[in-house]
């Protein structure tokens, strides 16, 4: 209670206290503290995952996409680049886990696609597969150098078979080379070419 005229008391409101006599005037909560009853002789804490702010009658839990996890806070951190919270009430972010990528600190991590790779914790974005290699299925964490008798383009998804007339005799490639003259191949995905001359014999 507080008596403003010395004479009548009256009670503080939520989010103020008082904690001795005579006072003329009630206190507001310090930051990170609240109270929800009137005539409060003490304020609470906000414990951690939740913030009070100054004069505040409830503490509240932190939105998705920030935390606190300390008690006491006035307001809550915001998750930093490469994690995420989903929940409300949050004590700690969690790490965007291999694979993934996390561009929306409030949304679930998203599987990096076919084409590209996630090979560290806490990535916004996947990196994309260096020339020659590829990625057919989504959430690698690596890339696959591309197989001889193919070409794998940029970003490479899948290998494509040199078609007939070109080869490829190395691994990582992103073209086929074309057969010299008098030379073919007879099926698509070959390393090397054949003679298309007739055999003397």
């Amino acid at each position: 209670f507080y008596c403003p005229d010395g004479i009548q008391q009256i009670p503080c409101a939520p989010g103020n206290y008082t904690n001795t006599y005579e006072q003329s005037k009630c206190r507001q909560c310090p930051p990170g503290h609240y109270n929800i009853k009137p005539s409060s002789t003490n304020c609470s804490r906000a414990q951690p995952g939740h913030y009070a702010p100054v004069n505040n009658n409830i503490s509240r839990p932190c939105p998705p996409g920030t935390y606190t996890n300390k008690p006491a806070q006035q307001s809550c951190k915001t998750c930093r680049p490469g994690t995420y919270s989903t929940q409300p009430g949050t004590q700690n972010c969690i790490r965007c886990q291999l694979g993934h990528f996390c561009p929306d600190p409030t949304k679930l991590p998203q599987p990096c696609p076919a084409g590209f790779y996630g090979d560290i914790y806490e990535q916004t974005k996947c990196k994309i597969c260096p020339k020659g290699y590829y990625t057919i299925y989504p959430r690698v964490t690596y890339c696959t150098k591309c197989p001889i008798g193919n070409s794998c383009a940029d970003p490479a998804t899948t290998p494509k078979p040199c078609p007939v007339g070109f080869y490829n005799g190395l691994f990582a490639q992103t073209t086929c080379r074309q057969c010299k003259s008098g030379w073919t191949t007879n099926v698509p995905g070959q390393a090397e070419c054949t003679s298309i001359e007739p055999q003397v014999g």
